[in-house]
């Protein structure tokens, strides 16, 4: 539950604060997006006098919806959104200036020190890491700490904005009492399953439904392709790639991207220790694991103990972990392992989850992948980047081939392609290997059977020229091929219609009397525990609308309708609402009291930036919906 608070406390300030998010932007895909800044035909709008740049928008549209389709990013307001906060950051920022807050160039070095790309392996800062890292990525240096200034002064102006926020306790314990509060209830569960062998279907039944819903039996237009695919993968096989490429490409990457991490191959006893368990069972559960320890001192081999004592211990749990890198476990199990000699095994060491003892068999110091692991990988990477060159050339090349008249098996041959054949597909289903836009699916579709493309057909990746082999109309399937899915649907439907009816039964019932017939009570399910907010049941299978019932209700008391869970009716009646504790409120305190403050400052920050808009000047370079947003939607695709 204190996740969810966090993360809605902090939202809003983390949408205002963009300039992080462009360092890891540029870090990630480069400065190709941004480094045109400073041209007026870049600038988009202005703040009362301060410019927002196309590229930056852009860059940092691309950051936030890589998948998004470009209608979607306009009719649902995303892109004016994403501008509206530009808009208030480059206020925020204006507003900084004005009352005198400043980032120096030792807060800039400082931060710029603890950004992890440039900290070498001993976890420093690395000058050399640094101008490396930029230089790859094309960032002039400064610009990149004229970016951490920026964030920098964000962050100092909108801790002095909400430097005097406080939350009373008392306030604070009600919005407790109120998030935290929980109800349960008892399910009564009707699945139309259980009616399935009270349905009757006849023949009669199933020609009258065949003919009464004969649209949904009915399957889209459909047409069969042959067709000729340039993209990257499929040219790579006309690509010749030399063992001395491959040489070349694995030398450049094998100190960094193909670097193995460090690893040991280890088993370990562990003595499972709950995190809320008391001293004395942690310290019976650390005895434990010292006597085993004694154990091996006397010669005992680990893997025969350890087994015994899995068997005989009911918190004893042994394992063979395999090989692994520090990367996922924990600090004191990697600290303890990475340290011991192959054949060797430790002391007990304490961990989160409780007492262990580890063995380690084999030890790997950080090497590259070896060549011949990535040989075959690194050829088809190499190939298909030179496809991509061959791409242009063998696509004009068919299309002139398709004005002489060549079908598509000659100019196959011809190029040594594979000319490949679709099964058939409706627009919806598309094709399988390589989708085609909506656009030309349209022309695909209005092709004549034996027709070639003489266009461009767009796919991803690439491009394709094709002939309809087959089309077939929307057509309406045989009774005779679609009979048992007709049948199954009328016995669906009435079993439906029989567990509604047993529904309006039980409703009539408790309507009268809270209390059910004994069988009917046998039948209850109690609820896990549920919260007021949806976001604090994740996971649950519970409809929100009868969580929402059942807080509005008393113990004992049945909710007035029935809600459908996984194809089933439900019936609810609330079993009890548990307050938190006294004890619950104290373990939560101090970080409810924490993000209690950052909702308090994220409102206030948010009132005050709205403010400042409110009294600023916003002028667009050109009319937004026709000269940039448009584009920029686009242009994401």
């Amino acid at each position: 539950m204190l996740d969810s608070i966090r993360n809605s406390a902090q939202s809003w300030l983390i949408k205002v604060a963009f300039a992080i998010i462009i360092l890891a932007f540029v870090l990630g895909f480069g400065y190709s997006a941004l480094q045109n800044q400073g041209s007026g035909e870049n600038i988009m709008a202005y703040v009362n006098e301060r410019p927002i740049f196309l590229s930056e928008f852009q860059a940092r549209a691309r950051m936030f919806y890589p998948n998004m389709e470009a209608n979607t990013l306009l009719q649902d307001g995303v892109l004016q959104e994403l501008f509206q906060l530009m808009v208030h950051q480059e206020l925020m920022l204006e507003q900084a200036e004005a009352m005198g807050i400043t980032a120096s160039d030792n807060e800039v070095r400082e931060y710029i020190t603890q950004i992890p790309y440039f900290q070498g392996v001993d976890g420093y800062y690395d000058a050399d890491l640094y101008d490396y890292h930029l230089a790859s990525t094309g960032i002039n240096p400064t610009f990149f700490e004229s970016t951490v200034r920026e964030q920098l002064i964000l962050e100092k102006f909108q801790n002095y904005i909400s430097l005097s926020v406080a939350v009373d306790e008392q306030h604070a314990r009600e919005d407790f009492n109120y998030l935290a509060e929980q109800v349960t209830a008892d399910l009564l569960v009707v699945n139309p399953e259980d009616f399935l062998n009270a349905t009757q279907v006849l023949e009669s039944d199933i020609e009258t439904y065949y003919e009464e819903h004969a649209e949904d039996f009915e399957v889209a237009e459909r047409v069969r392709l042959s067709y000729l695919l340039f993209t990257p993968e499929s040219l790579a096989p006309l690509a010749e790639v030399s063992d001395e490429e491959i040489q070349a490409y694995y030398d450049a990457r094998k100190e960094n991207e193909y670097m193995q991490m460090e690893q040991v191959n280890a088993k370990h006893l562990l003595f499972k220790v709950a995190s809320d368990a008391d001293e004395e069972t942690a310290q019976a559960a650390e005895a434990q694991a010292w006597e085993a320890h004694t154990r091996l001192e006397q010669g005992e081999e680990f893997v025969a103990m350890s087994e015994e004592i899995q068997a005989n211990a009911t918190n004893a749990e042994y394992q063979d972990l395999g090989w692994f890198t520090a990367e996922f476990m924990d600090p004191d199990f990697v600290a303890a392992s990475f340290s011991l000699e192959p054949g060797t095994y430790s002391e007990p060491v304490r961990t989160q989850f409780g007492w262990h003892l580890i063995l380690v068999e084999e030890h790997k110091e950080p090497q590259p992948t070896p060549l011949a692991d990535l040989e075959e990988q690194i050829r088809q990477t190499i190939a298909e980047r030179k496809a991509a060159a061959l791409h242009d050339d063998l696509l004009d090349t068919a299309i002139v081939q398709v004005y002489a008249g060549d079908d598509l098996e000659t100019i196959a041959q011809d190029l040594g392609m594979e000319l490949r054949e679709s099964d058939l597909f409706t627009k919806e289903q598309n094709l399988s290997d390589a989708a085609i836009t909506e656009d030309n699916l349209d022309d695909i579709f209005a092709l004549e059977q034996g027709e070639v493309t003489d266009w461009t057909v767009s796919v991803d990746s690439g491009s394709l020229l094709a002939t309809v082999v087959e089309s077939r109309p929307r057509e309406l399937l045989p009774l005779d091929e679609v009979r048992g899915q007709v049948e199954n649907l009328i016995h669906d439907n009435q079993a439906m219609l029989l567990a509604m009816a047993r529904v309006e039964e039980v409703l009539d019932m408790v309507a009268e009397s809270p209390a059910l017939p004994p069988e009917l009570e046998a039948q209850l399910v109690e609820t896990p525990p549920m919260y007021r907010m949806p976001e604090y049941n994740q996971g649950s299978f519970i409809p929100q609308e009868l969580t929402d019932a059942a807080f509005d209700a008393e113990p004992g008391e049945w909710l007035p309708q029935h809600y459908t869970v996984f194809g089933s009716f439900v019936l609810a009646r609330v079993s009890d609402r548990i307050l938190p504790s006294d004890e619950d409120w104290e373990t939560a305190r101090a970080e409810f009291m924490e993000n209690a403050v950052d909702m308090e400052r994220n409102s206030l920050l948010e009132a005050y930036v709205k403010a400042l808009a409110l009294n600023s000047e916003v002028n667009t370079v050109n009319s937004a919906e026709r000269f940039w947003m448009k584009p920029v939607a686009e242009s994401l695709q």
